[in-house]
């Protein structure tokens, strides 16, 4: 099993070395030099990247061996729990973000100028151009599962901007949070939840407009969460740190894998994945206590 077992311990702060923070950032900043001209079209995740990076991962809320992937390159999905991928669409597209598909609400992907939605399950996708948004550069995007017309968009360089009519437009909720915010996640009572890797782990009770911070320092790259059943919060990047209690304090699950993407199957918390930058898959059934590569 890789990482190793440990016993959590309770953070406030994230213990990480400079270089690997380092290295998590410059994988990000290089997002426009990648490539997918020569990544297959299917086979394990390490093939299908090439040289692209992850950067989202949502479970499909009807399968929870069915994940979505978003790379520089598009869209891939995995019927198998991680094993094996194949490209299902958005070819060239830099799919920052993949979030929301629940009880017939759209499939939205978001990303450098991508902004996408589906309406059938991600089979196909339409091309959104709201108003109100200063650009289409989108970093972190959610959208509310109990209000599916709530969307939040996180603008690089700009803001945290909202949408209350699903999307059509939007309108700016704070400069002060957003530019540089890398994953987003909304619990089903509004709670937003922002990976900032230059801030850490902010989180807002009141639509986005003041933030605590249970979680500090510098790295963080993907949130995630059930929901409906919004316990269990996990966030990812400079390693894996575990709330049980809806973020007001986190444990560090493991520190020794730098991870692009975290997610927690809708409808089964104890089901999550991890996705290494190496392109290795991680998986627990066990409400992230214990974790196993894909297939091992």
């Amino acid at each position: 099993m890789s990482p190793a077992r440990r016993r959590p311990r309770r953070t406030g702060r994230l213990s990480i070395a400079g270089l690997l923070v380092a290295a998590i950032l410059a994988a990000l900043a290089g997002c426009s030099s990648s490539s997918s001209d020569d990544a297959p079209a299917s086979g394990s995740l390490a093939q299908v990247m090439g040289n692209m990076h992850a950067h989202s991962l949502a479970v499909d809320p009807g399968d929870s061996d069915g994940l979505l992937l978003g790379l520089h390159g598009g869209l891939y999905r995995s019927d198998d729990g991680g094993r094996q991928w194949r490209q299902v669409g958005l070819s060239g597209d830099d799919s920052m973000n993949v979030v929301g598909g629940r009880g017939g609400a759209p499939l939205w992907v978001a990303g450098h100028e991508v902004l996408e939605r589906s309406t059938d399950g991600g089979r196909t996708f339409e091309a959104v151009r709201p108003t109100g948004l200063p650009g289409l550069d989108l970093h972190g995007f959610a959208v509310r599962e109990e209000r599916p017309e709530e969307i939040y968009a996180a603008v690089s360089g700009e803001g945290l901007y909202r949408s209350t009519n699903g999307g059509r437009s939007f309108g700016l909720v704070t400069t002060e949070v957003g530019a540089s915010v890398f994953g987003m996640a909304v619990a089903g009572d509004g709670t937003l939840f922002a990976a900032d890797p230059s801030e850490g782990l902010l989180i807002s009770d009141d639509g986005g407009r003041t933030y605590r911070r249970p979680l500090s320092g510098e790295g963080l790259v993907s949130v995630a969460l059930e929901a409906r059943q919004p316990g269990l919060v996990l966030a990812g990047g400079p390693g894996l740190f575990v709330s049980r209690n809806g973020g007001r304090t986190f444990e560090e699950g493991f520190t020794n894998a730098q991870l692009a993407a975290v997610a927690i199957a809708p409808g089964d918390p104890q089901r999550a994945y991890a996705i290494r930058v190496d392109g290795v898959v991680l998986v627990s059934s066990d409400g992230a206590r214990t974790w196993s590569e894909a297939g091992a």
